[in-house]
């Protein structure tokens, strides 16, 4: 099924720890909604893995995402990242307009 193979993409290293400082930030949000704690759990498994990543310097590394987190980034670019003229904003716009493209 089309729906179930993994998302992957590229991220310079700085990229990589510009999106691990974001998502950290956005984890210090108290959230009320289940909504946004669903999209928060995914977005700490995420973080979690990216600190994975960051264990090992390079300049450039690939990440391979699961349906889920791949979602979670899209929704993260687009209903918390307003300024897609920034290096992570545009970043960030061009994976989810890639997550789109993935599953549909």
């Amino acid at each position: 099924m089309k729906h179930q193979k993994p998302f992957k993409t590229k991220l310079k290293a700085d990229a990589l720890q510009a999106l691990y400082s974001l998502i950290e930030a956005l984890l210090q949000t108290n959230v009320k909604d289940d909504d946004d704690k669903l999209l928060f759990a995914a977005l700490a498994e995420i973080k979690h893995r990216l600190y994975m990543k960051m264990d090992t310097p390079q300049r450039e590394y690939q990440i391979s995402l699961s349906p889920t987190h791949a979602f979670a980034l899209r929704i993260l670019s687009t209903c918390y990242v307003h300024d897609n003229r920034s290096y992570l904003g545009n970043k960030l716009h061009s994976i989810a307009n890639e997550v789109h493209k993935h599953y549909s």
